[in-house]
């Protein structure tokens, strides 16, 4: 070492501010981690029992699974007679059967089930980034900890769990995926179960699409990890992701199976035009991620109208009230917006240094940019990518594409904390750090100020959680007609709704054709019951029916068994009780492998301990 690099450091370290205590920096990530969370949960019930819109379709349904399981133990509920006079349930990609919040919902009521798991995720999900931030980007706790913010506290995950889209419930857990993939310190298998077992999380969670969203948003972060110089294990990724995919696949196997077969019957091919420009898109795309955050307290401080927030967002993005705000809200902190800013225009002026960059970092560039370009064609719903990708299975089926642009947000938190790292190094200014991080714990809080129907907040769960009570009461709500009633006051009449809110079958249910009408279900109209028989919706060559045939005059034995919630006798195809037996294989194995390294991590640590006493 020369002597100005000594005489360098030494200056530094002379102009450095004071280490806080060890122990106040420890606990910097949980009490963040907690107020991210809290933040969440009140916005969530901010005008309880009045809660988000969509809820209405995902607490009736928790609470008709709960009594399946009462009565049927852990057994598939393949179908249910609570909805639309009779549909399928597991087979509905939509189902939460085998989710966190189904299981919690057998020990509480579903809002409470909702809100604990809806926490335990947004917790582990902090808790990931700040061991990325801290293990493999070398930053400080404190550095971590703002990262976490950043990610957690986004409008993308606050906006879909305030109006009740349980399918993003997950999000969170794009920082645990990472951090299983690139995590050197435990073996292969044990970040491949890991990995497996968090994947068939989401897709039980009804997170098909999440599951596009977050694997691209993962593999954009890796390659900026190593544009950044992060040397990343990528054969060590690879065989892991391999391996964890196929423990998935598993894990997944019956449910997948389920889903195609009923898709099959209503295939949902959907796909959005863009009538923008380029340049009006990309404003669009800007403004999902700085409108919320930024105008909201602006428009507060201000005296002006908040309510008109949400709608120029909608209208810079649409043009008209196409979707609520919720479907376009990418907000990011206003620190991070102004570290990205500040920090891109410094990257700009330094760009010859690229030239510097090895092979390794050169190619992980221009795969980001590919990515780059590729997330945003997609996310515009425009470009020679888009319409390469859009008549793809999955893809075809999904649309509002403005969606995508949640990709970019942990790779944006990644980066933007980056640039906040290298700044805090140089010119030294705790009292600015500490007022930044403040200011970014906060900003979620902003919502606060918005009314409750720009949120989308309609649905009052009263009903529900009325019939959550009579549930543990021991009622079992056996169904004895069919109503026109939502499925919520359905349910809690013992009744099965007559026009069930079901997107599967259409936002206006466009594509039902059920036979039955308003009236008891054991009514016989032209030889059959009236209530249709699910299973011809799943299997419908199996049972020698068509789509929305009744159950027949000559079934009753099994209309009583489906109206009081037990399992009918309705045939499946044999490839399903394999499929099943696959599943509980890989669920098993994968859990096994993981409770393996719990017990070896936990003996390690007893077997410590007396040295240290001795040493002492």
């Amino acid at each position: 070492m020369t002597a100005p690099e000594i005489h360098r450091i030494a200056r530094i370290a002379e102009q450095a501010p004071p280490i806080p205590p060890r122990g106040a920096m420890r606990w910097l990530p949980v009490a963040s981690g907690s107020v991210v969370t809290v933040i969440l949960l009140t916005m969530m019930s901010r005008d309880y029992p009045l809660v988000g819109f969509d809820f209405q379709y995902f607490i009736p349904r928790l609470l008709d699974t709960a009594l399946h399981w009462q009565q049927n133990g852990w057994a598939i509920q393949w179908y249910s007679p609570t909805f639309g006079g009779g549909l399928p349930a597991f087979p509905s990609p939509n189902h939460l059967q085998y989710t966190l919040a189904q299981a919690l919902t057998m020990f509480v009521n579903p809002w409470w089930a909702i809100l604990s798991s809806t926490a335990i995720v947004t917790l582990a999900g902090f808790a990931a980034c700040v061991a990325v931030c801290r293990r493999h980007l070398r930053f400080g706790t404190f550095n971590s900890t703002l990262c976490a913010i950043f990610f957690c506290g986004n409008g993308f995950y606050v906006e879909r769990m305030v109006v009740g889209h349980l399918n993003y419930q997950l999000f969170p857990l794009a920082s645990c995926l990472l951090f299983m993939l690139i995590n050197r310190s435990l073996g292969v298998a044990i970040n491949a179960a890991a990995v497996g077992l968090l994947v068939a999380a989401i897709v039980y969670n009804a997170g098909y699409q999440l599951i596009l969203i977050i694997s691209m948003s993962i593999g954009l972060t890796m390659a900026i990890l190593e544009v950044m110089g992060v040397r990343l294990p990528l054969r060590r990724m690879l065989i892991t992701a391999t391996i964890g995919i196929g423990w998935s696949l598993a894990i997944c196997a019956v449910k997948v199976h389920a889903v195609l077969s009923l898709m099959q019957q209503f295939p949902r091919e959907v796909s959005d035009v863009n009538s923008f420009g380029v340049p009006h898109s990309i404003i669009a795309l800007v403004a999902q991620f700085s409108t919320v955050m930024i105008l909201t307290p602006v428009f507060w401080v201000a005296r002006l109208n908040v309510a008109d927030v949400p709608d120029i967002l909608v209208e810079v993005v649409f043009g008209w009230p196409k979707f609520g705000v919720w479907e376009i809200d990418m907000s990011l902190s206003p620190v991070l917006l102004v570290c990205l800013f500040v920090g891109g225009a410094e990257l700009v002026s330094r760009w010859k240094e690229l030239r510097e960059f090895d092979r390794r970092r050169q190619f992980a560039l221009a795969v980001t940019a590919l990515l780059v370009w590729i997330a945003v064609e997609m996310t515009l719903a425009r470009g020679l990518w888009y319409w390469l990708l859009q008549p793809m299975p999955i893809f075809k089926s999904l649309h509002v594409n403005t969606r995508y642009a949640a990709l970019f947000l942990l790779p944006l938190a990644i980066v933007g904390t980056s640039f906040f790292d290298r700044w805090a190094l140089q010119k030294r200014s705790p009292r600015l750090a500490w007022v930044a991080l403040v200011l970014a714990l906060l900003s979620p809080a902003c919502y606060y100020l918005l009314p409750a129907t720009n949120l989308g907040i309609a649905f009052d769960a009263t009903a529900s959680l009325a019939a959550d009570t009579r549930l543990r009461e021991g009622e079992r709500f056996k169904v004895t007609s069919i109503e026109d009633l939502s499925d919520a006051d359905a349910l809690a009449n013992n009744a099965s709704s007559l026009l069930p809110y079901e997107p599967l079958f259409g936002y206006h249910l466009e594509n039902m054709a059920a036979g039955v009408r308003v009236g008891a279900i054991d009514e016989v109209s032209e030889g059959s019951f009236n209530m249709t028989n699910p299973s011809s919706l799943v299997f419908p060559g199996l049972v020698n029916l068509k789509p929305f045939d009744r159950i027949a005059e000559s079934d009753r034995r099994n209309l009583e068994a489906f109206a009081s919630r037990q399992m009918p006798d309705w045939p499946r195809p044999a490839l399903t009780y394999g499929l099943s037996a696959l599943s509980v294989a890989g669920w098993a194995s994968a859990s096994l492998v993981l409770a393996m390294q719990g017990v070896r991590s936990l003996l390690s640590r007893r077997r410590a301990r007396p040295a240290l006493v001795r040493l002492s």
